[in-house]
């Protein structure tokens, strides 16, 4: 019985240190919690008993109404408030679920999140006689295609939904309430898009209408967050050995039938409305769906859908135009969103000019006239009589006051922002302060007090671009706090503006999309990058070769800067499809040959290439950016910085090592000791002395710079207490156990000190907590029955010899309560605490062993195994 346990704990370890290296090999290039990540899915199951009535305290299960492998759906009553609800029941614990268990903890929390009168609520869940449950709202209706059949009338059509139409009447009229309960179905999937959740299994019989007409949308069991779990996504989308797809085929989009799992953004759903829509108008799929899976599967990629008004008379033009345009096969070309697509849905309702057709002048001024007849006959009479002797003259006069008026305005604005940044500037005289860094931030600091003090009070565009501006300079110098205190005030200035400028906007967005970046939250950043680049693309293309500065040339950077965040968040495709489009536009922009554009193939190719390719580029790079930029300037320390990770990535240490510390030095010349390129550097380069066993090096480089990214990030801030964890995890595998505990002890009070405790950070400071315990534990054990000296027996240090001491009972208790701690955590934003909570489990199943728990730590530590 040892023996087995010994065993398990053994392997089980064993897998976790192996996850823990992969997890350091497959980061650490941005975020100092790297060194620490984890990332997977766990398993865990049971079985549902014959007869579960009186099973879950406080509810009273009236029927069954649905069972499935999952387990089952029953009908009930909440006692304390005699409401009627719905309890989905899972499967006893007992026997593994795999997959489902994971979903079903998902749909508990994703549920808990929204609130949205068209999604059904969660009412309550838990956990009773070891099976899980969730209590949602019971409704009593019909799926959206029975209920919508029975409001469409007399319609014509051929297929099920039409064969139960209940009600005559006027077939317009059908198609109309039809449409109005489907764009409120379009703004719930909208409404849970917002909150970062993709359903991902849309369909009519997971829409319920209820008996005031209202629709619901349920059953999230496979819906997913845009931060994506690939493994999960890759088990989720994929067609399994009977043939099977692992959700609703009918209704999946192309790119979710394909298996690639970056694939699969909120444009899956809008996709899948489509499907649903096109079958609620004529009763009939878009195309083919019955057969073998590969045909069916071939048909959602490749057919085109049939024209809706050759199977629906009553669906006209405009009407096959939106319905066609969200079962577009490409994702960008369909609505991008669920809230277009309704918008473009009640356009089409009142007779407005829908988007789907905005780009024909001929039909938008057709919409127009057929809207207001009586006053489109009225002015065309007038018009006849004046349009040929005055149209030429009008046109030329208002495009030339215009013109003179912008120019004005233009000039005016351009002379106030100049003067202020001529004051700035020349402020920054090198005979005050303490050096060049330290004087411009003098400078900028002064500039402030100006504003601040009603300089610009008349002129809040003005005012709005200055403080851009100065965000801008303090992102660069490293000053994060004060980049987004101005860059916040030119928000707000902008949001309380008629007419904002667009430039300054767009800047404002790109400004707050770096600074989420280096805070870690890539969803953010995700928003708020997008919005600057569509308002950047919206100016046009500036003239070729121009060598003036444009707000457009922002764009092959911040396009970039994006695919980044989407290659974090696993969507592969459309990172390849923005480096893309940055190239593209700096080759249309510059010319192939440019220096600007021959930088930005640079960047995008070194971003993917690997192996001696990379490394090659990467050099290729620095030196182009010291012949143009300067051996001083900031993107060449970047270059500098990537190419030493490359070099990592390659093999090559020394090499790497020696280029991160150049990175370093230069770091410090250009912007002294606080600035978060640094600290990229030096979590980089502990991730190279921990994959190189350099432990020392490490505790030595992160504790030289703790009081920096204490000072940059704040101390009570995501970033900051990650560095102190890391510093906590580097003194531990040098073997400096009690200064590894105390650190690791107070990253753990700054995650609570800011409500991180109980995310991701916390699980893994618990962990880490523990597993020093159990280890000071281990080198007790061996120390009293090995000689000083002589070669311990391994094995012995999953078992305990003798009954643990008092103190030793102390401690094994508090790494058990930290564990469990750890598995109450539900908080999974980034898709990997159910990994962690499988380590968790190593680490119980340990201090239960080591207890004399036998029989409750084999179980524990088998659940560990099979996730690990």
């Amino acid at each position: 019985m040892i023996d087995d346990h010994r065993r398990l704990i053994d392997s089980a370890r064993r897998q976790w240190e192996a996850a823990q290296a992969t997890a350091s090999r497959a980061g650490g290039a941005d975020s100092a919690a790297n060194a620490c990540a984890l990332a997977g899915s766990a398993t865990d199951g049971g079985a549902m008993p014959g007869d579960p009535a009186d099973s879950i305290p406080g509810y009273r299960l009236e029927r069954l109404v649905h069972r499935g492998g999952q387990g089952a759906v029953y009908r009930a009553v909440q006692i304390s408030t005699r409401r009627t609800v719905a309890i989905k029941i899972l499967r006893e614990r007992s026997l593994p679920l795999g997959p489902e268990r994971a979903r079903f903890e998902r749909e508990v929390e994703i549920l808990g999140e929204l609130d949205h009168p068209n999604i059904v609520r969660v009412i309550d869940s838990g956990s009773a006689n070891g099976r899980d449950f969730l209590a949602m709202d019971y409704i009593d209706g019909a799926p959206l295609d029975r209920a919508s059949a029975s409001c469409a009338g007399s319609w014509t059509g051929t297929g099920s939904a039409r064969d139960s139409a209940v009600a005559p009447g006027n077939p317009r009229e059908g198609v109309r309430r039809t449409l109005r309960l489907f764009a409120d179905v379009c703004d719930a999937v909208h409404a849970a898009h917002l909150h970062g959740v993709i359903h991902r299994d849309l369909k009519p019989g997971n829409i319920l209408v209820d008996s005031q007409g209202r629709p619901r949308i349920v059953d999230f069991g496979l819906a997913k967050r845009s931060t994506i779990d690939a493994s999960d996504l890759a088990a989720a989308h994929a067609v399994t050995e009977t043939g099977q797809f692992l959700g609703s085929l009918p209704w999946a989009s192309p790119e979710q039938v394909a298996g690639a799992s970056g694939g699969v953004d909120l444009r899956s759903d809008v996709y899948s409305l489509g499907v649903v829509l096109y079958q609620l108008l004529t009763g009939e799929f878009p195309y083919r769906v019955t057969g073998p899976v590969g045909e069916i599967t071939r048909n959602i990629q490749v057919a085109e859908p049939r024209a809706p008004s050759d199977l629906a008379a009553e669906v006209d033009d405009e009407l096959e135009t939106i319905v066609l345009k969200s079962l577009e096969k490409e994702p960008e070309r369909r609505y991008q969103s669920a809230g277009d697509f309704a918008r473009d849905l009640r356009h089409h309702l009142a007779g407005e000019v829908i988007e789907a057709k905005r780009a024909s002048i001929r039909y938008v001024l057709g919409k127009h006239l057929r809207r207001h007849r009586l006053v489109a006959a009225i002015a065309a009479t007038l018009a006849v009589v004046v349009i040929g002797s005055s149209i030429v003259s009008i046109s030329l006069w208002r495009r030339a006051a215009s013109e003179r008026d912008l120019k004005e305005s233009q000039r005016l604005r351009a002379e106030s922002i100049n003067g202020v940044l001529h004051r700035i500037l020349a402020s920054a005289n090198p005979e005050r302060g303490q050096g060049n860094e330290r004087t411009v931030v003098e400078a900028l600091d002064d500039a402030i007090a100006e504003i601040e003090a009603g300089s610009l009070s008349n002129a809040p565009d003005v005012e709005a671009s200055v403080r851009v501006t100065i965000a801008e300079a303090y992102l660069a110098l490293g000053r994060i706090a004060e980049a987004q205190a101005q860059v916040d005030r030119a928000v707000a200035i902008l949001d309380s503006m008629p007419e904002p400028s667009d430039p300054d906007r767009a800047r404002a967005l790109a400004v707050l999309g770096r600074l989420h970046v280096i805070g870690g939250d890539y969803i953010k950043s995700m928003a708020q990058l997008e919005q600057a680049i569509s308002l950047l693309r919206s100016f046009g293309m500036p003239p070729r070769h121009d060598s003036a500065r444009h707000p457009q040339d922002q764009l092959p950077a911040l396009l970039i800067m994006l695919s980044g965040t989407t290659q974090r968040t696993g969507d592969a495709e459309r990172t390849a499809a923005l480096q893309e489009q940055a190239i593209d536009y700096a080759v249309a922009r510059w010319g192939a040959d440019h220096p600007q554009a021959r930088r930005v193939q640079l960047d995008v190719k070194s971003f993917n290439y690997g192996g001696k390719q990379g490394v090659e580029l990467l050099e290729q790079a620095l030196a182009l950016d010291r012949e143009m930029l300067g051996p001083r300037h900031p993107q060449t320390h970047r270059t500098l910085m990537h190419l030493a990770a490359e070099l990592h990535l390659r093999g090559r240490f020394d090499d790497s090592e020696r280029r991160y510390l150049e990175a370093i030095e230069l770091g410090r010349s250009i912007y002294g000791e606080r600035h978060p390129d640094n600290l990229r550097i030096v979590a980089n380069l502990d991730w190279l002395y921990g994959h190189t066993k350099q432990f020392e090096k490490s505790v030595t480089l992160l504790r030289e710079w703790e009081p920096a990214a204490l000072a940059i990030f704040g101390a009570k801030s995501v970033r900051g207490a990650e560095f102190v964890m890391l510093l906590g995890c580097a003194e531990v595998s040098a073997g400096e156990l009690d200064p590894g505990e105390r650190t690791l002890r107070r990253a753990l009070d700054l995650f609570k000190s800011i409500g991180r405790d109980q995310s991701f950070q916390g699980a893994e400071c618990r962990i880490r907590i523990g597993r020093v315990i159990v280890q000071r534990l281990r080198t007790a054990e061996r120390d009293a029955i090995a000689p000083q000296g002589s070669d311990a027996d391994p094995a012995i240090e999953s078992e305990p010899v003798t009954e643990p001491a008092p103190e030793a009972w102390a401690a094994l208790e508090e790494a058990g309560r930290l564990a469990r701690e750890t598995l109450a955590i539900s908080n999974d934003e980034v898709g990997s605490l159910a990994l962690r909570h499988a380590h968790a489990r190593v680490l119980l199943g340990d201090v239960l062993a080591r207890r004399g728990e036998f029989a409750e730590a084999e179980a524990i530590l088998l659940e560990a195994h099979a996730a690990l």
